[in-house]
């Protein structure tokens, strides 16, 4: 049970800020945040120790309706992106210090719950799990991002951008239900050639490339801290998926096309970046021409390569 001790810690400490935001007197929520991401972040090496790790926390019934529960899986390719997501929500909690004039709690505990969904989402140990993950991550943006935003503009972008995310989610059900109906299954360790496309597609929307949905966090508030997170977390949590289903591969003949427009992708998004002003509004492009390069490894069948650059994106 120890895989589910980063979530819990992270859950439970945005759970106490809440809490406590009850007491107007009370002025140590960076602290609960601090500690809940700091021993997190520790129990991360810990599952280091000895992988895998495998833990199903519950067992769905009956048989016919679910033919799996939801399980986590930390191994040699989600606990790499364990450790980034953690590693993450720690240093925005950590420098967030030094702008509590723009932070409060409801920052904090968001992106310690937003930290949390990430840290499930790379640990799922199937389709489902990882659908999931998803769904939540999609609805705690999306209440984040309408909160925060003005504007019918920018509510609008915020609306398109999260019906793409769950396109994406709706073509991972329908490549479960494409691989059953070629009388297969769908799982991240057998993953049919046929639906790998597909799920290249769903990561492509999920991560704005499919299409260029890049400007969704304009206002300069959301740049730092929480937008660090709502523009990082959702990253890492379809990475893991093209790092998965990257020992496939997609049929020859559609690959010339497709690296054609990632090449299109990549160069839009680094002539992009090299022309912004700083690093923050630069980000979004970094992260188009990142994952560019990373689906074009996971086309490749190269799943070194593709775990590379998605770490790549995130740490950098």
């Amino acid at each position: 049970m120890l895989i589910l001790l980063p979530l819990l810690l992270l859950f439970l400490s945005a759970l106490v800020m809440v809490a406590l935001s009850f007491q107007p007197k009370f002025g140590y929520h960076w602290p609960v945040a601090f500690n809940g991401a700091f021993l997190a972040w520790i129990s991360i090496f810990i599952l280091r120790i000895n992988l895998p790790r495998q833990s199903t926390p519950t067992t769905w019934r009956p048989d016919f309706l679910f033919d799996s529960s939801p399980t986590l899986l930390a191994d040699e390719i989600s606990w790499p992106f364990a450790l980034a997501v953690a590693t993450l929500t720690l240093a925005v909690i950590l420098t967030d210090v030094v702008r509590l004039s723009d932070s409060g709690w409801s920052v904090w505990a968001g992106c310690l719950v937003l930290g949390g969904f990430g840290i499930m989402a790379v640990f799922a140990g199937n389709p489902l799990t990882l659908v999931m993950s998803w769904m939540f991550i999609d609805i705690v943006e999306m209440a984040i991002l309408l909160a925060r935003v003005q504007g019918a503009k920018m509510r609008r972008n915020v609306v398109l951008y999260t019906a793409a995310s769950m396109i994406g989610t709706m073509l991972v059900f329908f490549a479960q239900v494409l691989a059953r109906a070629g009388g297969g299954t769908f799982t991240f360790d057998n993953a049919p050639q046929n639906i790998s496309l597909l799920l290249l597609v769903a990561v492509g929307l999920r991560l704005g490339v499919l299409p260029l949905n890049i400007l969704y966090l304009a206002k300069d508030s959301l740049q730092r801290s929480l937008g660090t997170m709502l523009h990082l977390i959702p990253a890492a949590a379809s990475l893991v998926l093209l790092v998965r289903i990257s020992v496939v591969g997609i049929p020859a003949q559609f690959q010339f096309v497709l690296l054609a427009l990632l090449l299109l992708a990549a160069l839009y998004g680094a002539i992009a970046w090299a022309r912004v002003r700083n690093e923050l509004v630069g980000r979004p492009y970094w992260i188009l021409a990142m994952t560019a390069l990373a689906i074009a490894a996971s086309m490749r069948a190269l799943p070194g390569a593709t775990l590379a650059w998605s770490l790549a994106l995130l740490y950098a």
